[in-house]
């Protein structure tokens, strides 16, 4: 009785977060495509790894931590795979919050219904990435995916360059995932810095340090722009 009264209080707090940040934010109903943070890292041309890896490392110095993640036995062909390694991260919010974790679970099942690889290129990124931070000189930020929810068909809400996606290990293709779907699942932010953040707790297992309700208060801070770290 306690579990699902505990449930219940998640699941009412989390839909008032949805609630008063689709209300608040003037920006919500204005944009049309997310998910500028769907960036890879080249460097000297060559692709380096999806962009809120890199970032965990250079920017927060924290580690990818494969605690119960399954080791990748396929190619980058085999999108399976990297929905698979995505779904072992998310299992590390499921006890914070079980609400949440559903929603982030149900679009992660259907992400390929909803996606269009294309041959070609991005020509001007969509210019929400708030702070970056790149691991070396010589390296930049290039367009891997982006959400355009003005699309009629339901398999273009994600649009993906074909030839960078093949170049990303599984393990980086499942971080890119998990930075749509979150995108996809929460208010629309200023910038995509508290997205990349969400991800980064999460493949860190920083997570692992809240209890449930600082959770929340977590959740609460990235989409009120106040310093999730104080």
């Amino acid at each position: 009785m306690k579990n699902v009264m505990m449930e219940s209080r998640m699941k009412n707090i989390f839909i008032l977060i949805l609630l008063v940040f689709s209300i608040t934010s003037n920006r919500a109903l204005a944009w049309t495509s997310r998910g500028n943070g769907g960036n890879i890292v080249l460097c000297d041309g060559k692709v380096k790894g999806f962009y809120d890896r890199i970032e965990m490392e250079t920017r927060y110095g924290w580690s990818l931590n494969l605690n119960g993640i399954r080791p990748a036995v396929s190619t980058p062909e085999d999108r399976l795979m990297s929905k698979f390694i995505a779904s072992d991260f998310l299992s590390r919010i499921e006890p914070l919050n079980p609400v949440l974790y559903k929603k982030l679970m149900n679009e992660l099942d259907s992400f390929f219904k909803h996606t269009t690889f294309f041959v070609g290129y991005f020509p001007t990124p969509i210019p929400d990435r708030g702070s970056v931070v790149l691991p070396e000189v010589d390296c930049m930020l290039e367009q891997l995916i982006v959400q355009d929810l003005r699309s009629y068909a339901p398999s273009m809400r994600y649009l993906i360059n074909q030839d960078y996606w093949q170049q990303l290990s599984p393990m980086d293709q499942a971080v890119a995932l998990l930075h749509e779907i979150i995108y996809f699942t929460f208010p629309d932010p200023y910038t995509s810095d508290p997205v990349r953040l969400m991800t980064a707790m999460i493949l860190s297992d920083k997570v692992s340090e809240f209890t449930p309700a600082e959770f929340l208060d977590f959740m609460v801070s990235l989409h009120s722009g106040m310093d999730p770290q104080k």
